[in-house]
């Protein structure tokens, strides 16, 4: 991951420190942070969980405007926020997977065969008090559709579908 020097703290002379780096290096080593479109993105490993059978990923977005450039790396508080939900993933999935169900029940049930692209959504721009993310699932049928699920922390505030 590429750093600027923006975030970069002065220690003693010639030396500087990243808070970045320090943070990123406490993170898990099997979720690995790569450039996308709006910011990083990485995997997840089946072992961290999956959604209703499908593999789940991890978005950091920080910027809604893609320029062509290397993305903005996260800062403290999107770092802060992934490792807390990376660390309490498998009860919150199970959360996003009794939200999804109850959206759906009665009125699709074929939802579940719809699913595409499960992830953790955290983004720069929108991050209340450093606690609220969005665990979005895609669909097939319809690729600009997503289903919300909105936490603050581990609560579930929020569930809606659009685009």
């Amino acid at each position: 991951m590429k750093l600027s020097s923006a975030n970069r703290l002065p220690l003693k002379e010639g030396q500087c420190l990243c808070l970045i780096e320090v943070m990123l290096e406490q993170f898990p080593p099997d979720v690995q942070l790569q450039p996308s479109t709006h910011g990083w993105v990485a995997e997840l490993p089946c072992h961290r969980g999956s959604f209703l059978g499908h593999s789940v990923s991890l978005r950091i977005d920080t910027s809604n405007a893609p320029n062509g450039v290397l993305p903005r790396h996260p800062n403290p508080v999107d770092i802060a926020l992934a490792m807390q939900v990376l660390k309490d993933l498998p009860q919150l999935l199970r959360e996003a997977e009794n939200q999804f169900r109850a959206y759906y029940a009665g009125h699709d049930q074929d939802a579940v065969r719809s699913i595409r692209d499960p992830h953790v959504w955290i983004n720069s721009e929108f991050i209340e008090g450093g606690t609220h993310w969005a665990f979005v699932i895609g669909s097939v049928e319809a690729p600009d559709y997503g289903l919300h699920i909105e936490f603050d922390g581990e609560s579930c505030i929020d569930c809606w579908g659009g685009d």
